[in-house]
């Protein structure tokens, strides 16, 4: 009986670590991450020194300033690359004198460049929200991890470097948003730092991994190529190609396989689609625009010569594309 339960147990065992190396995730942490203060009675923003283990996004008085956590990560490794899921993660260790808190995260990208004063106003895309209805009068203990899903945003990216800028909001008294009321006291919330700790902010990036190369001009037909994807924790058992024509849905086309060739392609612009799939069901999607001219440079009618029929063709075709 005893012999029966180990062997179960050790099956058991081995099915737990399987999965867990079947479905690893990568969490990558922060290249950078600092405290903003902007005083609202000077209108002076001042970075603090860096290595704050639980900075404070906070607003308060005696001097009067706001504060705002910008977080930097270096995505240079994956070049290109389209996840399958992208979360946010930064810890929520504790809270005082706010009554219903709430952090918004804002998203932008920048050429890679040190955070800097100017940081503070930046983020032009909410990535999402953190909130939490049970902060009383005074400090409050949270302890949570706040996990935001960017899977789009980070998958739309034109760079390698994405920045994060974490605000106070909510309600507290007298205040709505962002909205400072002077009369009221210290309040603020502590957010986990620690660079390369287990309470540090992190991007959690899970695969498939998709790879599909550059925007491109073809003439009359496509190769498409998606043998750069990969899943570094099981295989990828679909590869499913996505034609968009902009200008007349007719136009669009699909194809299979890790390489297709697609032949007779109409000219217009081309929204290209790879959607690939791993042995879990779980899918990933990138792309790249491809810009389709006639079979021969000039032949936008192919028509078999290049005069001025083909020129108002170009416009009725790439006119439609882009209004």
């Amino acid at each position: 009986m005893r012999k029966a339960a180990l062997i179960w147990l050790i099956f058991v065992f081995g099915l737990l670590i399987a999965s867990a190396a079947f479905c690893a995730d990568t969490e990558i942490v922060p290249m950078e991450d600092r405290e903003i203060n902007h005083r609202i009675d000077t209108g002076e923003t001042i970075m603090l020194n860096d290595g704050q283990s639980s900075p404070k996004v906070e607003f308060c008085s005696s001097p009067i300033f706001e504060q705002r956590f910008v977080i930097k990560f270096d995505l240079s490794a994956y070049h290109d690359v389209k996840f399958g899921q992208v979360r946010f993660k930064f810890f929520v260790l504790q809270a005082t004198n706010i009554s219903s808190l709430r952090l918004d995260a804002w998203y932008y990208e920048r050429a890679g460049d040190d955070i800097t004063e100017e940081d503070y106003i930046r983020g032009d895309a909410n990535a999402g929200q953190y909130s939490w209805d049970g902060v009383s009068s005074g400090s409050t203990t949270i302890e949570q991890w706040a996990e935001l899903d960017v899977t789009d945003l980070v998958n739309s990216r034109v760079g390698d470097y994405v920045y994060f800028n974490i605000r106070l909001s909510g309600s507290y008294p007298d205040y709505d948003g962002n909205v400072f009321d002077p009369n009221e006291g210290h309040y603020y919330v502590n957010v986990a730092a620690q660079e390369f700790g287990a309470l540090s902010p992190r991007l959690v990036i899970s695969s498939p991994f998709v790879l599909t190369g550059k925007d491109r001009t073809v003439y009359g037909s496509i190769t498409l190529d998606g043998s750069e994807s990969y899943d570094p924790d099981s295989s990828l058992i679909s590869y499913q190609w996505r034609l968009k024509c902009r200008g007349n849905p007719l136009f669009s086309r699909q194809a299979s396989g890790i390489t297709a060739t697609i032949e007779n392609l109409r000219p217009g612009f081309y929204d290209v689609e790879l959607t690939v799939e791993n042995e879990e069901h779980k899918t990933a999607t990138g792309g790249f625009i491809a810009v389709c001219m006639p079979g021969r440079p000039g032949d936008f009618n192919s028509d078999g010569d290049v005069d001025g029929a083909d020129l108002a063709s170009f416009a009725n075709e790439f006119g439609k594309a882009n209004r």
